[in-house]
């Protein structure tokens, strides 16, 4: 309780200073949400990756007294920096933000663009991170084959391709329908047909599958990229836009990853970093995510303070 009136009152300060104001002006501020769900599972609460249909309306609301709401232009220019504008982003591409999200988005007259892996979409597979968390968590034979291997936990930033290839090799066959629970379930291609047409509603490049960047060789990311680019192509809503798994710069992927995508001319990347999208010519946007303690305006200006004063 203490912890929760301590953030209420330093989001009330931050409601009242001119300054903050001043910065979220100029700015573009990018906000990034997964899931909106009532069907939380053990992964999205564990990794705060869900809200309620009821507090994300809250949520939106919020920002868009706040914010002018902007599409996901190409031409980025300085006119983007000067009038509270703001961009609402989702990553992974969950069932409940398309059955619940855009169509919350939708009745407010809000565009987005939802970051996808395709190959998860088109096999109902689950996510690299679901996968590797729900071995290190009910598997002893994974957890001495990361030990054995010199792999650090969480492993899903750490293990590369050819690790999990291994694994899977020398092991039982992993059950993809328990971690498919364990997870929380994705979108589907009709679902991905139904809102393409919509003109608020974008997509964008979050790798073929949810690989963390750094543990992909060039060969093995220009493939990640380009088998997702091509399947994102067959929808007319799709731009080329990149957000990267995980999304912590340096922890994720870094200036090398950027360096083997440029020939493809990704037009921004997305990062979950706390950087203040504040010139034209920046390639790396910052985003603020919020989650599912965040029930009240002072909530919402406490995140948004923290987010420009780092």
């Amino acid at each position: 309780m203490f912890k929760k009136a301590l953030k209420r009152l330093i989001g009330f300060y931050f409601i009242i200073n001119p300054f903050l104001r001043y910065k979220i002006k100029n700015c573009l501020t990018i906000y990034n949400f997964h899931d909106v769900s009532y069907n939380r599972t053990d992964f999205l609460t564990k990794n705060n990756l869900i809200v309620s249909p009821i507090i994300f309306q809250k949520q939106i609301q919020w920002i868009k007294k706040l914010h002018n709401i902007i599409p996901p232009n190409s031409d980025i220019n300085s006119q983007y920096f000067n009038n509270y504008n703001a961009m609402i982003t989702f990553d992974d591409g969950y069932y409940g933000t398309f059955e619940n999200g855009l169509r919350i988005l939708s009745d407010l007259k809000v565009p987005s663009i939802i970051f996808l892996n395709m190959n998860n979409i088109l096999t109902k597979k689950p996510l690299i991170p679901a996968i590797t968390e729900y071995l290190e968590k009910n598997d002893i034979n994974y957890k001495e084959f990361l030990k054995h291997n010199n792999i650090k936990s969480p492993s899903y930033l750490n293990i590369k391709p050819q690790n999990l290839k291994k694994f899977q090799n020398k092991s039982e066959k992993i059950n993809l329908k328990n971690v498919n629970i364990f997870q929380g379930k994705l979108a589907n291609i009709s679902q991905l047909k139904k809102w393409e047409h919509q003109a608020n509603v974008f997509y964008g490049n979050h790798l073929y599958e949810h690989w963390n960047a750094i543990c992909l060789n060039s060969k093995q990311l220009e493939s990640q990229f380009l088998k997702n680019k091509n399947a994102l192509d067959q929808f007319i809503n799709s731009v080329n836009f990149v957000a990267f798994p995980n999304g912590k710069f340096g922890t994720c992927f870094g200036y090398k990853e950027i360096s083997i995508l440029e020939k493809y001319f990704p037009l921004k990347y997305f990062s979950a970093n706390s950087i203040k999208n504040n010139k034209p010519n920046q390639k790396i946007f910052g985003r603020l995510t919020l989650i599912e303690t965040d029930t009240s305006i002072l909530d919402f200006w406490y995140r948004i303070g923290v987010f420009y004063s780092r």
